[in-house]
């Protein structure tokens, strides 16, 4: 099927399909460890969301999507890692297409482990930035702000996007 290849010697290895797979930058192993759970589940009752505008996964679960994550730290971990790994494959794009010199902070909304914000920092060093996020998205948020050089320009900030900023937070560690 190209997932693994054969090599003369009789051992495998992997393939352009494989490397899509490993834990690493840029991949979609986040999204392929994450979906086949509850999402194909919910994305069966489309339909519901088309004819109500209500959520698919409210009505096959009974409680909104990011309830459950705040209960499942495995879960919430795979969900974490699938939104930092698409953003990893996007946020040069935002970088490239948005020009930021005018302003001089951004708050990223749900923006788990600050990839977006980390890479917007990276190419605008005057700016300072936030992440706000729920609790269980915020997991390993320091760690990746620190690694990707930027942590001193950040925010950390508990939250839920249903509700308001709360003005003049604090950085949490």
């Amino acid at each position: 099927m190209g997932v693994f290849e054969e090599t003369e010697d009789g051992r495998f290895g992997p393939t352009p399909i494989s490397e899509c797979l490993t834990d690493r930058p840029g991949t979609l192993r986040g999204w392929a460890v994450m979906l086949p759970r509850e999402s194909y589940v919910a994305w069966a009752e489309l339909m519901h969301t088309l004819e109500t505008g209500e959520p698919a996964y409210d009505k096959v679960f009974g409680e909104p999507r990011f309830e459950p994550l705040s209960k499942d730290p495995e879960g919430a971990a795979r969900f974490n890692m699938a939104m930092q790994r698409w953003t990893e494959q996007v946020a040069e794009d935002v970088v490239e297409a948005y020009d930021f010199s005018s302003a001089q902070s951004l708050i990223d909304v749900g923006g788990g482990t600050g990839a977006l914000l980390a890479a917007i920092l990276r190419a605008n060093p005057h700016l300072r930035g936030a992440v706000f996020d729920l609790p269980a998205g915020l997991e390993n948020t320091d760690a990746y702000l620190r690694s990707a050089g930027v942590r001193e320009r950040c925010e950390i900030v508990p939250g839920s996007f249903s509700s308001r900023y709360p003005r003049g937070s604090t950085s949490t560690s």
